[in-house]
């Protein structure tokens, strides 16, 4: 698969809404954020084309997409438990009224649609910057690294694993992490497609997705995923030995029988999947 078909396919998935304005209310601008603002936080999720805090363009963004961002916002701050709807109104600038106008369901919708949306920005960033990749250990690379600098830098989440971890494991246990297994590989397969079989390409991206995961639940203080050298380290040491094994001896990863590891440097197994691919 090319990576403009790639790129097709997961913007197809990542946004099921054409218009200019459907994009806007779902929060993604279809702009590739940059990495840091100049307090140095964070910006690795885009904040929609326009910051409503920052009205140096004379464009304000959608109430949805403000009270996201309001939300995201006061939960960085102090957490869900102690974010009322009142908070959330203030740090938007608008009234109570127009919060329920927009989430009838108040603060549980308000905060669904934030996981929501933060979950669209991210997988948005990555199609991104796989679309651009060279060949499988890059995308890969980008892929872990850029996921788990959004993990590290997002204040909010930070926040919840700290004060409120139960919020965040209960989305990542059992069905929740089914979901968010099936919504990764849906998305980000197509860019790996293009040196796999579709098949292939569903079960690492998978398999990316728990490496992310487990990082997130278990941090190392000598791994650092959002290090592009650490990620690569373990593409090169795991991920692209296992594949060449499992296409090699025609198995399938996803099981301990069927991830045998091959002793030769990633030199030459990037060289197997080469031979193999073309």
């Amino acid at each position: 698969m090319s990576t403009a078909n790639a790129s097709s396919s997961a913007s197809s998935s990542l946004v099921p809404i054409g218009s200019r304005a459907d994009r806007e209310r779902s929060g993604l601008s279809g702009r590739r954020p940059s990495r840091r603002g100049a307090s140095g936080t964070s910006v690795w999720l885009a904040r929609g084309a326009i910051d409503a805090r920052d009205g140096r363009a004379g464009v304000q963004l959608p109430w949805r997409v403000r009270l996201v961002d309001a939300m995201l916002d006061c939960v960085a701050r102090q957490g869900l438990a102690k974010t009322t709807l009142d908070d959330v109104a203030r740090q938007a600038g608008c009234s109570r009224a127009t919060l329920y106008r927009v989430f009838p369901g108040g603060k549980d919708a308000l905060f669904a649609a934030a996981v929501d949306t933060e979950v669209a920005r991210l997988f948005s960033s990555l199609a991104v910057a796989m679309g651009q990749a060279a060949d499988l250990a890059d995308a890969l690379v980008v892929g872990i690294s850029g996921a788990a600098e959004c993990i590290e830098g997002h204040q909010a989440l930070s926040y919840l694993l700290q004060h409120e971890p139960e919020l965040v494991l209960e989305r990542i246990s059992f069905a929740g992490m089914d979901q968010i297994l099936d919504g990764a590989s849906s998305l980000l397969s197509p860019f790996l497609a293009r040196w796999l079989d579709p098949g292939e390409a569903s079960r690492i991206a998978e398999w990316a997705t728990r490496i992310v995961v487990s990082y997130l639940v278990c941090p190392r203080e000598d791994l650092h995923l959002s290090d592009p050298r650490d990620a690569r380290r373990i593409v090169n040491t795991f991920v692209l030995p296992a594949v060449a094994a499992c296409m090699a001896g025609g198995r399938q990863p996803g099981g301990v029988d069927g991830l045998q590891v091959l002793p030769e440097s990633p030199a030459v197994v990037e060289n197997q999947l080469s031979r193999a691919t073309t």
